[in-house]
């Protein structure tokens, strides 16, 4: 019996794994691509119209404005023109901010923001 004990204790084993717990650090990105904005003139670089961008984000319009900026980002555009915008009065900054993403079609025209 006690020959059978130390068989089944000699058979049974710690099984012990472990997981690398140290994680990987985070690929690096990029910094955002800046996009141009043409609030009061349009760019002397020739460039082809992509699309309306409108932003009704509650806060400052520089909040506003960046909301316009990621959606031209997403578009993959180089610049912002033809805005149009509206201020709602009260305690809370509201308002919409609209404008046109554009790119460049000459990648050897550039323009000091």
């Amino acid at each position: 019996m006690v020959g059978l004990l130390a068989l089944l204790l000699a058979g049974c084993k710690a099984d012990t794994r472990s997981a690398d717990t140290e994680q990987a650090a985070p690929a690096e990105t990029a910094p955002p691509r800046p996009i141009r904005v043409y609030a009061h003139n349009l760019p002397a670089c020739p460039y082809t119209e992509l699309g309306k961008v409108t932003s009704s984000e509650d806060g400052e319009p520089a909040v506003r404005l960046a909301a316009l900026r990621a959606q031209a980002r997403d578009m993959e555009g180089d610049a912002l023109i033809d805005f149009r915008g509206s201020q709602e009065p009260g305690d809370v900054p509201r308002g919409t901010l609209a404008a046109t993403v554009v790119r460049f079609t000459d990648p050897t025209c550039t323009e000091a923001q």
